[in-house]
């Protein structure tokens, strides 16, 4: 299994659409880059034998800001207390679950590019080793310092033309649409679709706002948008390390350990209201996602259709079993 950290945000349920950054936006101040001590060595040694012509040219198409290129950065490990703190809100954030097994994700990395463990090393990488692959995607992306090394990271790597929609900034706000040429790489972010057949958990953050995401994943769940078996756990804190402990929602034994129990009480009037609305306001779902109120007309306008029949339809049958345990 994969996992990607993330804010969380309600329109990933929706679109189940992640982003995939430029490399220029990335963290580490050395991505991308190669040692230009070594060219400058390389090009003294090529022009004593010859062939400067050729690495000029070839270090002129090569050398590139990758503003074509974007990068899903994945790990290995789901509780590192850095990365919820990094790339997750500081906590507040999920986590999710990705299969690398399934087919539908096979089939993915194999339409939009393809997919890197990260290597960790001490000394940056050598121009030497960059003339060494002239493939996609380019070896100064696949290098890291070994102080990286605790991310444990997965790149599936993509071009341009290859992602589902871009977000185009505006002044007043974001537009998701599909992609397009643009003057500014500044003012895009890309995304890509993932199937929900691959997505296998959703794990929630020690400070994330529990009850809004057990909320989104049911309303999604009940919406079609995630499948019945995928997972909805919670981080915890463990009582004698400094490590998080992740506790599966069918585990939970005390509701107001874990939510504020006046929102629980409202969370099927929630629901009725969120799945009774003529569409869900989203920025980022109705352009990409249009058939939401379709699938809420589909769901209601059937003769004696409760909520209660189309949680016991729709749900995990241990996390019903548990709302309904908890008195929710």
């Amino acid at each position: 299994m994969y996992y990607k950290y993330m804010n969380f945000r309600e329109s990933f349920f929706s679109n189940r659409l992640i982003r995939f950054t430029q490399p220029q936006y990335f963290n580490d101040p050395f991505e991308g880059t190669i040692n230009k001590r070594e060219l400058i060595n390389e090009l003294h040694f090529q022009n004593t034998n010859g062939n400067l012509n050729h690495l000029i040219e070839f270090y002129k198409v090569n050398e590139v800001s990758y503003g074509d290129i974007g990068i899903l950065s994945l790990s290995k490990t789901s509780n590192n207390l850095l990365m919820w703190a990094h790339y997750a809100n500081e906590h507040k954030g999920i986590v999710i679950e990705i299969n690398n097994k399934h087919y539908d994700f096979k089939k993915l990395i194999k339409s939009v590019g393809k997919i890197k463990p990260v290597k960790y090393i001490t000394q940056r990488p050598n121009f030497s080793e960059f003339l060494k692959n002239k493939e996609f995607p380019p070896t100064p992306l696949l290098f890291k310092s070994k102080e990286w090394k605790y991310e444990q990271e997965i790149r599936i790597f993509v071009k341009k033309q290859n992602v589902s929609s871009i977000a185009y900034k505006t002044k007043r706000k974001v537009v998701l649409k599909k992609p397009k040429k643009s003057t500014s790489i500044e003012e895009e972010l890309w995304f890509v679709e993932f199937s929900k057949s691959v997505i296998t958990k959703v794990i929630v953050g020690y400070k994330a706002d529990r009850f809004e995401v057990l909320l989104t994943y049911v309303k999604y769940v009940l919406l079609g948008k995630l499948n019945k078996d995928t997972k909805l756990s919670f981080m915890t804190l463990c009582t004698h390390e400094f490590k998080l402990i992740e506790l599966d929602f069918s585990e939970i034994k005390k509701a107001d350990e874990f939510f504020i129990f006046q929102e629980l009480s409202f969370l099927r009037l929630n629901l009725e209201f969120d799945l009774d609305i003529s569409k869900i306001m989203d920025p980022f779902s109705v352009d990409v996602d249009g058939d939401d109120e379709k699938t809420i007309d589909k769901m209601f306008n059937h003769e004696n259709t409760t909520l209660d029949e189309l949680l016991a339809k729709k749900l995990n049958p241990c996390y019903l079993s548990k709302i309904n345990e908890l008195g929710i």
